[in-house]
């Protein structure tokens, strides 16, 4: 019998460091169980998520800790461990943006981003997908702020079309000629729908041959094509050069836009006979029954967005306040003039980083038809973004992009959200061939061309 518990008991001792490495590793498979996402506020797949949510609260199964060497990913943002906070299995992610209306919004946490809390296994990856209240759709005013029937027409056309198609439009070479034009179709077989011209050599007494005769573009607007005007206005830079013609040009200091709307003021005797030269070249259109989509005194705040605090033309230089009042003097003095043949369209300005607007600039919805942007040398994705902020700002009215050079492909720029009324590629000057174009070479306008959702002239309506 002794024989026997001697050796149980020697059996035991033997298995007793066993039974101590199993107990051992059990409780180390416990301590290293792998976390598991388990449930988000906003809730994965959640819709008409109110655009003032700032977090995301993320719930595990188990503590966990960060793993500091990678990052999460928010709508294509990168964003390291401190934008959560952490509390036992609960973690808050601040949302680094504020959310827009009507978008879809994901959260990715890659594997190993967390960690269980003692042993550092990897948590799988997971992501959280929510969408926003979907925002109201505009509605885009329906009435010319000064037009008169034949105006009316084609701005209801722009407006039926606005969000569905996308206008064609290129740039006449200084003059009425319309080269750039010629050589887009000779090189896709299509015409641009809209024509433009820049009023800039107006004034002068060796360029109003350049605008006495309107038979080229009152032939594109009898084949169904469209008229649209801008107008780099050249000033003098002193009253002793006013009658000369030296030393004009369109970023002088020397001319005040301030004086420029004071009675009384050489600036002011100035601007009214430059008011008065380009009435007389756009009543012919009216004359003609052809309306103008005229887009005067652009670009006006330059830099004023960016920390530079200047403007790059004589219209902007005396600041916001008094570019308005500008602008709604020759709105009033044109309207004085009988010319309701004009759709107009002022051209917004956007800070570097596509965050906001020079809404302070505006002159007002009584005085501006159209919102327009210019954009140079710019991807297809921040075309889609200015887009998205014009059309933000500015929701009831109709956006374009009245300039353009060097930019992403118009198909992109389409399928990436930016549903331009229509576009403009600036002209290089004396082209012979598309191909050497500085702003949209062949293979832009190729591109554009075979785009289902571009229109050109001959798809437009017999005025």
């Amino acid at each position: 019998m002794m024989k026997r518990k001697l050796g149980i008991l020697l059996m035991l001792a033997l298995l007793s460091p066993v039974l101590l490495m199993a107990c051992g590793d059990d409780e180390k498979t416990e301590t290293d169980v792998v976390p598991t996402f388990v449930s988000s506020q906003p809730a994965d797949g959640a819709t008409d998520i109110d655009i003032n949510t700032t977090q995301i609260i993320l719930t595990y199964s188990d503590e966990v800790n960060f793993k500091t060497t990678l990052n999460a990913d928010f709508n294509g943002t990168a964003c390291g461990f401190s934008a959560f906070a952490r509390d036992g299995k609960t973690l808050t992610f601040s949302i680094p943006e504020p959310l827009k209306k009507g978008k879809t919004y994901k959260l990715t946490i890659p594997e190993g981003f967390f960690v269980s809390k003692n042993g550092g296994a990897a948590v799988a990856e997971h992501s959280v997908t929510f969408s926003t209240i979907a925002a109201a759709e505009p509605t885009i005013t329906a009435t010319l702020v000064n037009g008169n029937a034949q105006a009316q027409k084609v701005y209801d056309y722009l407006a039926s079309q606005y969000g569905q198609k996308t206008i064609s439009g290129a740039m006449a070479n200084v003059s009425t000629q319309v080269n750039e034009a010629n050589l887009v179709y000779n090189a896709v077989g299509k015409y641009p729908a809209i024509y433009t011209i820049d009023l800039i050599h107006l004034q002068y007494s060796w360029g109003k041959s350049n605008y006495d005769n309107i038979n080229t573009y009152q032939t594109h607007w009898q084949n169904r094509g469209l008229v649209a005007a801008s107008w780099h206005m050249m000033v003098p830079s002193s009253e002793a050069n006013a009658s000369t013609q030296d030393d004009w040009s369109y970023n002088t200091h020397g001319f005040s836009a301030k004086n420029a709307i004071a009675d009384g003021t050489w600036e002011n005797a100035f601007f009214k006979a430059m008011l008065d030269d380009g009435a007389t070249y756009l009543l012919k259109y009216k004359e003609a029954g052809i309306p103008v989509i005229f887009r005067p005194l652009h670009e006006a705040s330059g830099n004023y967005l960016n920390g530079g605090g200047d403007a790059w033309f004589w219209w902007g230089y005396d600041g916001p306040e008094t570019y308005v009042a500008l602008w709604k003097y020759m709105f009033n003095y044109y309207k004085d003039k009988g010319l309701d043949n004009l759709i107009w369209v002022w051209t917004a300005g956007i800070d570097n980083d596509i965050t906001k607007c020079d809404e302070v600039w505006y002159p007002g919805d009584e005085y501006v038809d159209i919102i327009s942007v210019d954009i140079y040398n710019r991807t297809y994705a921040q075309c889609a973004k200015m887009y998205e902020l014009l059309s933000e700002c500015w929701a009831h009215k109709i956006v374009t992009l009245s300039e353009c050079g060097s930019v992403g492909n118009i198909s992109e720029q389409l399928n990436a959200g930016a549903k331009w009324s229509f576009f403009m590629p600036w002209y290089t000057y004396n082209l012979t061939k598309l191909e050497d174009s500085e702003h949209a070479n062949t293979a832009w306008w190729t591109d554009a061309a075979n785009c289902a959702n571009i229109l050109w002239r001959d798809d437009l309506p017999q005025w």
